[in-house]
């Protein structure tokens, strides 16, 4: 098992972990050491009769409760994000933007993709980052 410090809005987090074949997360106790940290189910989306989960991790940040889905922590950790131009946004307008606002503008848009198609599966190399445009186009191809 190779554990990997957990990131965070482009910040390590120093008291958790994530293991880089099955992206589960762990949190550093000082007399147990390394322990998986609790997951909770949230209801995602509902369609007709199936309802689709997220599962989430509860992380204590400067000491307060913070719930991320674990495919975004995953993901966060593992790769970093691209910097993507919206479609709406001209080129000419795009290029003179400073570097913090083309990341915080792709920061917003970009989407965790699941590449083989099963939403549980949270390990690294089954995650990365798609536009919503991208997210959407492989949701119908499957």
């Amino acid at each position: 098992m190779a554990l990997y410090h957990a990131k965070l809005n482009g910040k390590y987090l120093d008291n958790y972990a994530l293991d880089s074949k099955t992206g589960v997360c762990f949190r550093w106790d000082m007399y147990k050491g390394w322990i998986p940290v609790a997951i909770d189910y949230q209801i995602q989306r509902k369609t007709g009769k199936s309802t689709r989960y997220c599962i989430r991790v509860h992380l204590t940040i400067n000491n307060r409760q913070k719930g991320i889905q674990l495919h975004r922590l995953v993901c966060e950790t593992f790769w970093e994000k691209p910097i993507v131009r919206p479609e709406n946004v001209p080129y000419k307008k795009w290029k003179d933007l400073s570097a913090w606002w083309k990341k915080y503008i792709s920061d917003k848009m970009l989407e965790v993709d699941h590449v083989n198609g099963n939403p549980h599966d949270y390990r690294p190399c089954n995650l990365e980052w798609v536009t919503p445009e991208e997210n959407k186009r492989r949701v119908h191809a499957i």
